[in-house]
C-alpha cells in the first residue's frame, strides 16, 4: 500500500441524554463507556476520509445523536457536521454497538467528536 499514512487525534465527549427517569446519569455513563470502545473505529473512519481528501482534510467537529431503544440497541443514528462518506462510516459503526443498558423508554444521547490531523513536522534544514 503506497501513499501517506494519516494519523489523527480524536477527542470524544458525551454531551447529554434526554429522559428523566432517574437513571439518566447511570445510562449516560454506561453509554459513554460502551461507545468509547468504538473510538478506534471512529478514528479509522476519519483516517479513511482524510486520506481520500489529502491536503484538503480539515479539523472536524461532529455530533452523533444516538437513539437507544428499550432493549439496549441503537435504533437510529444522526450524524451532523461530517461529509457524507465519513457520516456513513460512523453511522455503520455506531449501529453495530451492542451491550448498552436496557431503558424504560427510548432515549436520545448526543456524542461529540473532534477529529484532527496532527500538525506536520517543521521541515529540517539540510547542512551544506
Amino acid at each position: 500500500m503506497g501513499g501517506a499514512k494519516y494519523e489523527q487525534a480524536v477527542i470524544v465527549r458525551l454531551t447529554g441524554g434526554s429522559g428523566n427517569d432517574g437513571r439518566d446519569g447511570d445510562a449516560k455513563s454506561e453509554l459513554a463507556r460502551v461507545v468509547s470502545r468504538k473510538n478506534s473505529a471512529m478514528q479509522r473512519c476519519y483516517a479513511t476520509w482524510a486520506q481520500a481528501e489529502g491536503p484538503r482534510a480539515t479539523r472536524l467537529r461532529v455530533k452523533a445523536t444516538l437513539t437507544v431503544s428499550t432493549d439496549g440497541t441503537i435504533s437510529a443514528v444522526k450524524v451532523a457536521g461530517a461529509p457524507p462518506t465519513l457520516s456513513e462510516c460512523m453511522t455503520t459503526k455506531l449501529l453495530a454497538i451492542r451491550g448498552l443498558p436496557a431503558l424504560p423508554s427510548p432515549q436520545d444521547f448526543a456524542q461529540a467528536y473532534v477529529f484532527e490531523l496532527p500538525a506536520a513536522p517543521a521541515p529540517t534544514k539540510s547542512a551544506k
